[in-house]
């Protein structure tokens, strides 16, 4: 039996200088020995991506620690802004209404409850309703337009609402207040004429909370003014005509609104303003309304004035 063949093998790890190895193996032995081998270069290339591996780990978690600079430092600076917000409405509200700590920090605790429930901020609502003090002088008032000034700022800028349309939201709904409705239009909300016109005259007179419910026309076909009067009535007469055609006689029934103390004086001014009149008419009622006030109004300039009335 022939002797076994001897196989003497010099080689090295690439990327490895020191790693020789040295074999004196025979033909049978020779396969253990690279398989030996390559399991170690294995090893040493799983290390390798070990490396990358950790070298990408730790280039995220830079990145990671960079966002976190970044948002600690958005947070300080929405709560410098904030901070700012809440000490001008503490100084509003203590100089226009005279409000308490406590008052003060209702109104924050409402901005608060009502970040939570829509889309504006705190901070940003604060910076609105501090501009919104500088015209009031109630809190009651305060609090009722919040909501609205955070619905408003919501339709026109959504997420991106920020201090300054906080601020001039705000200023727009002030001078609104004041009767100066025709700011509120910038932002798209308007009035009618007879709208505009109440909130002016009544704006002086009123220093607690009030909305127009409705506008709507009235049958009202001519108004009787006394300056001594307090009320207004109702006046239906029922005017008589006779028909052409058939001859027989046609009701017509006609409204006017008339200023006068009591009934019997409404009558007697009802009658006075009738004077001259060549149609035959009778009286077929009289009611006291609600209405309070009336206001002329000329709606087109050299015509007859027509009035707009707040009841």
């Amino acid at each position: 039996m022939a002797g076994k063949s001897t196989i003497s093998i010099t080689f090295k790890l690439d990327g490895d200088s020191k790693s020789f190895k040295d074999l004196a193996k025979d033909a049978d032995g020779l396969k253990q020995v690279i398989t030996s081998t390559l399991s170690e270069a294995q090893q040493l290339e799983g290390n390798v991506i070990n490396f990358a591996a950790l070298a990408t780990g730790i280039d995220a978690a830079q990145r990671s620690f960079s966002q976190l600079q970044s948002g600690m430092k958005d947070l300080a600076d929405a709560y410098a802004v904030q901070e700012v917000a809440e000490t001008k409405l503490a100084t509003v509200m203590q100089q226009r209404m005279g409000a308490t700590d406590a008052e003060i920090q209702s109104i924050k605790e409402l901005a608060s409850a009502q970040q939570e429930i829509g889309v504006i901020g705190d901070e940003v609502q604060l910076s609105g309703a501090q501009q919104i003090a500088t015209f009031l002088n109630e809190k009651a008032r305060l609090e009722t337009l919040i909501p609205a000034m955070n619905n408003l700022l919501a339709q026109q800028k959504g997420l991106n609402a920020s201090t300054g349309d906080a601020v001039q939201v705000g200023n727009l709904m002030g001078k609104a207040m004041m009767g100066q409705v025709d700011a509120l239009k910038r932002v798209g909300i308007s009035f009618t004429e007879a709208e505009a016109r109440i909130i002016e005259e009544i704006q002086p007179f009123i220093s607690g909370d009030y909305t127009i419910s409705a506008v709507k026309r009235t049958n009202i076909s001519e108004i009787f003014w006394d300056e001594t009067g307090d009320k207004w009535y109702s006046v239906k007469a029922v005017f008589i005509v006779i028909d052409e055609r058939s001859g027989k006689e046609k009701k017509t029934a006609t409204h006017f609104l008339v200023q006068a103390s009591d009934f019997r004086n409404a009558y007697d001014n009802f009658m006075e303003g009738m004077k001259g009149t060549m149609a035959d008419f009778e009286v077929a009622s009289i009611t006291e309304t609600p209405i309070m006030d009336v206001y002329r109004e000329d709606l087109s300039g050299g015509k007859p004035a027509e009035t707009t009335a707040e009841g």
